[in-house]
């Protein structure tokens, strides 16, 4: 408990004192380096964190008009990352994670962990990781049974990190696609801002690959694997083995042999959420 800051924003702490209480000098339990305290006479204060942690700040007052020389208040305060729906960043915050999650894909594990340190991996670690536990011919191990949520969640959590040496102001944000329904898009949610230019791209282009080649992840390359991966299909691109994709680019199709594939499968909005978590069994 205690005062939120949220990491890397500027918070104002405005303090309640008498016409002649003077704010004579602030302390604080935790690092320079992490946390930043300017404040004026009438003790109010400017907090900045650039590190999850508590911190208590002890303020001396001189003066007032209890006439006690010099009185101290202490108070208790709290950092954290604060992940948001990715509609409610403003476009610098959106640009500075889409910006992050890029580097990925360009960056490898090598030269990565030399530039942004021994947390950063690239997205085709992460993608052959995935494709490992999830590709195997005898079981997918990830997304079967009551194990999905607990290995996305820690491999969500790890890629976190990962963006976070890149840059220490991003943390992983995240869809609410109750938003979407609530908007009429339920069986139109490829429709979302968030498959636009901007965001994430389509997820139906038009040319006859079906290779995304608008926005920023347009001609996103897959990795090309060695001759005895089994994190490949017979193309030796970074996929499960069953897909048999010759594409060397990120494809994405609303159709399977030209049928619609889930396309008019609608998303559901809130009250189905909330009738899933009060009934469903899971564990």
């Amino acid at each position: 408990e205690g005062i939120f800051l949220e990491l890397f924003q500027e918070t104002s702490i405005v303090g309640e004192a008498d016409d002649d209480t003077v704010c004579e000098r602030v302390l604080f339990e935790g690092s320079s380096d992490t946390l930043s305290v300017d404040f004026d006479d009438r003790c109010t204060m400017s907090v900045t964190a650039t590190a999850v942690g508590n911190y208590t700040v002890t303020v001396f007052v001189g003066g007032g008009a209890s006439d006690i020389s010099s009185r101290i208040v202490e108070f208790e305060m709290v950092a954290k990352y604060v992940r948001r729906e990715i509609r409610d960043l403003d476009v610098a915050d959106r640009n500075r994670y889409i910006d992050a999650i890029a580097v990925t894909h360009s960056v490898s594990d090598t030269v990565g962990l030399r530039k942004y340190g021994e947390q950063y991996r690239s997205t085709k670690w992460f993608a052959e990781l995935h494709a490992y536990w999830s590709g195997d011919r005898q079981c997918d191990h990830w997304h079967s049974g009551s194990g999905f949520m607990n290995q996305h969640i820690a491999f969500t959590l790890r890629f976190e990190k990962v963006l976070q040496s890149i840059d220490p102001r991003v943390c992983v944000h995240y869809w609410d696609f109750t938003i979407d329904v609530a908007a009429g898009l339920e069986c139109c949610w490829k429709d979302s801002v968030l498959f636009s230019p901007g965001f994430f791209s389509t997820v139906d282009p038009y040319n006859t690959l079906r290779i995304v080649d608008t926005g920023r992840w347009a001609y996103t390359r897959i990795d090309r694997m060695g001759p005895d991966s089994t994190t490949a299909n017979a193309y030796r691109l970074l996929v499960v083995p069953w897909n048999t994709n010759p594409t060397p680019f990120v494809t994405r199709s609303q159709e399977i042999f030209g049928l619609a594939n889930y396309v008019n499968i609608p998303y559901f909005g809130c009250s189905r959420a909330i009738y899933m978590y009060d009934t469903a069994k899971i564990w």
